[in-house]
C-alpha cells in the first residue's frame, strides 16, 4: 500500500531539527567508524582536502566513504514508504523550495563523486539509515572496496554523467542534457545538413560528430558512458507516413543497428538509455513495432519505462512525443513499480499506454513515478520575430486570399472575428488534403502546430495575423521554429536554406522537454544508484 504523504513537521519543529543536524560526527558515522576499528582498520575522518569532504578515508588504498543523511541527500522518501521525493512535500507552497534544495544536493553528490573517481579514488556512498539498520553489511562493502581486485559496480560511470548521442540531428538533445549537467562524449548522425548545424553550435571540447551511417559504427567506437540517447527516425512509424514499421530496410529500422551496438558493448553498455519517437509508435502495426522496440532493449539487458511528454507544457508548440528510459537490468532502481500498479504511477502514462503495458506483462517493465510538469507561460505571439508587414516574407494579398479561401466556413468565421481586434491576433495554419482538396486549417489557441520535416510544401507551417479589418500570412521563420523548440540561441548557419533549417528543427527534440527528463528522472536516478555499491572508473564492468 502506498503511504499518503503528510507534512509531519511544523515550522517550529523543522527549524529545531535543522539546528540539531550535524555535518560531521553523526551517530551513523561514529557507529561505522567503531565497527571498522574493531576489525583492525585505521583511517582518517572528515578530510577537507578532498572533494565533498568524505567522512572516512583510507588514503593508502585511495578509498573514500561518504555517509549521507537521508533528508539532506534526497533519500527520506523511501524511509517513509513514499513513491518519490516529490511526495515528501505535499504542501505546494513549500515543495518548490525544498525540492530545489535537495535536488541541488543530489546533483552536487554526483559532481563530487565524479571528481573523486577522476582522481583515481574508489568511492563508497552509504545511506545513514542503512548503517543504522545493518552496520556489518556496510563494513563488508567497504572492506571489498579496499581490495584492488574488487569488481566495481556498473553504476560507476553514472557520476560523471557522460553521454553517447545517436541520431544526434542538430544537437538539441545535447543542448538540453548539458544544461542539466550531463556531458556528451560521442555523437553520431549521417545527415550532412544536420551535421553542419551541429558543428556550428556544438563542436567544442573535442567532440566532433561521427558522420557514418549508424550501421557502420562499432561498439569499440563508443566510449564508456552513463547514457545513450536515440531519437531515431520516425518516418515508418508516424501516422503521417506509410507505417512500414521497424522492418529491415526501412528508415526507422536504423534503431535495430543502435540496439545491436548496445548488445555488442556487453558489460560496457550504458546504465541508461533514452529513446524518443512519435506517439504513433505505440500502435504502429497494432503495437508490433513498439513491442519490437522494447524487446530489443530487453535483449540488450535493460528494463524499460515508457511515458509521454508534450512540448506544449514547456513552449507554445503542440508536440506530443513518446519517451522510453531503459535501465540496465543488473541495477535496481528504488521506487520503481511493475505493470500491475501502472495506472497510479503518473499522469504521463495515458490510458492507451497503460493498456499496452497491461497487455504485455512479459516485457521488462520498471516504471518510475513522475511529477506532472508545470504549465508554460509563453504563447505563440511571444516567440514571433518583429517583421514589418512590408517585408517580402509576408505573402502577397493574392496569395493570402487563396489561403483564406482554402479555409472552412468555421475557420473563415474565426478570421473575421480576429479582424475586429485593434491589436494583432495570431494563429498558425497547415494545409492538408481533405477529400482530394487542399484545405487550410487554422489554429488560434496560442499554440503552434507540431513542427514537421518539410519534405513537401504542405509540411511548412504558416503564421496567420489579423487585426483592424485585414489579415496577413507568411511562413514561420527558422528563428521562430528554433524558439518553438526551446532552442532560442541556436546559431543558424548562413549557408542553410529556409527549408533545410525548417527540416532541422522539425526533426529535432524539444530542448526543455529533454532537460525536464534529465532533471526529474535521469539525474535523481543516477544519484540513487551510486549508493550502496563500489564505484571505481579504472575498470568499469
Amino acid at each position: 500500500m502506498t503511504t499518503v504523504a503528510t507534512d509531519f513537521l511544523t515550522t517550529t519543529e523543522r527549524s529545531a531539527l535543522m539546528r540539531r543536524v550535524k555535518s560531521t560526527g553523526t551517530r551513523p558515522e561514529l557507529e561505522l567508524a567503531a565497527a571498522l576499528k574493531s576489525r583492525g582498520h585505521t583511517f582518517e575522518v572528515h578530510c577537507d582536502d578532498l572533494p565533498g569532504k568524505p567522512d572516512i578515508v583510507f588514503r593508502r588504498h585511495r578509498v573514500a566513504v561518504f555517509v549521507d543523511g537521508e533528508f539532506w541527500h534526497g533519500g527520506q522518501w523511501r524511509l517513509r514508504g513514499l513513491r518519490s521525493l516529490d511526495d515528501q512535500f505535499p504542501d505546494a507552497t513549500k515543495r518548490a523550495k525544498w525540492l530545489a534544495k535537495l535536488e541541488g544536493n543530489r546533483a552536487r553528490d554526483l559532481v563530487r563523486t565524479s571528481e573523486m573517481l577522476a582522481a583515481g579514488w574508489t568511492v563508497v556512498r552509504l545511506w545513514a539509515r542503512d548503517i543504522e539498520r545493518d552496520a556489518s553489511s556496510a563494513v563488508e562493502l567497504i572492506l571489498r572496496a579496499l581490495a584492488p581486485a574488487c569488481r566495481p559496480s556498473a553504476a560507476s560511470c553514472l557520476a560523471p554523467r557522460h553521454v553517447a548521442e545517436f541520431f544526434a540531428g542538430i544537437g538539441l538533445a545535447r543542448i538540453a542534457l548539458e544544461e542539466a549537467g550531463w556531458s556528451v562524449r560521442f555523437a553520431n548522425d549521417n545527415a550532412e545538413d544536420k551535421i553542419l548545424f551541429y558543428k556550428e553550435n556544438l563542436s567544442v571540447g573535442g567532440v566532433v560528430p561521427d558522420s557514418r551511417d549508424v550501421q557502420e559504427v562499432a561498439a569499440e567506437d563508443i566510449p564508456t558512458v552513463a547514457l545513450a540517447t536515440a531519437c531515431f527516425p520516425c518516418t515508418d512509424l508516424s501516422l503521417a507516413g506509410d507505417q512500414r514499421g521497424l522492418e529491415p530496410g526501412t528508415e526507422s529500422s536504423a534503431y535495430l543497428a543502435f540496439t545491436a551496438i548496445l548488445r555488442e558493448m556487453k558489460s560496457r553498455r550504458p546504465p541508461f538509455v533514452l529513446l524518443e519517437n512519435v506517439v504513433g509508435m505505440i500502435h504502429s502495426r497494432d503495437g508490433l513495432d513498439f513491442r519490437i522496440c522494447l524487446e530489443q532493449l530487453r535483449d540488450a539487458g535493460y528494463t524499460v519505462d515508457p511515458f509521454l511528454l508534450d512540448a506544449k507544457w514547456f513552449v507554445p508548440q503542440s508536440r506530443p512525443r513518446l519517451f522510453v528510459v531503459a535501465v540496465r537490468d543488473d541495477l535496481s532502481p528504488l521506487g520503481h513499480q511493475n505493470q500491475a500498479e501502472s495506472e497510479a504511477i503518473t499522469s504521463l502514462r495515458p490510458p492507451r499506454l497503460v493498456q499496452f503495458i497491461k497487455t504485455h506483462p512479459d516485457l521488462p517493465w520498471s516504471l518510475r513515478p513522475l511529477p506532472t510538469p508545470e504549465k508554460r507561460t509563453l504563447r505563440l505571439k511571444d516567440i514571433l520575430e518583429d517583421i514589418p508587414l512590408h517585408d517580402p516574407r509576408w505573402w502577397t494579398s493574392e496569395r493570402t486570399l487563396r489561403l483564406y479561401q482554402q479555409m472552412s466556413d468555421k475557420h473563415r468565421k474565426i478570421v473575421r472575428e480576429m479582424m475586429k481586434s485593434k491589436r494583432p491576433k495570431y494563429g498558425t495554419v497547415f494545409r492538408r488534403m481533405r477529400y482530394g482538396e487542399s484545405m487550410a486549417e487554422l489554429r488560434t489557441d496560442g499554440l503552434a502546430g507540431c513542427l514537421r520535416t518539410p519534405k513537401g510544401g504542405s509540411a511548412r507551417q504558416i503564421l496567420f495575423r489579423a487585426s483592424s479589418g485585414k489579415y496577413h500570412a507568411r511562413l514561420l521563420t527558422p528563428r521562430e521554429c528554433a524558439r518553438l523548440m526551446g532552442a532560442d540561441d541556436v546559431c543558424i548557419p548562413e549557408s542553410s536554406s529556409v527549408n533545410t533549417s525548417l527540416f532541422a528543427f522539425g526533426d529535432g527534440v524539444c530542448v526543455p522537454v529533454v532537460k525536464w527528463i534529465a532533471d526529474n528522472y535521469l539525474t535523481p536516478l543516477a544519484a540513487e544508484l551510486i549508493r550502496g555499491c563500489v564505484l571505481r572508473l579504472a575498470s568499469v564492468p
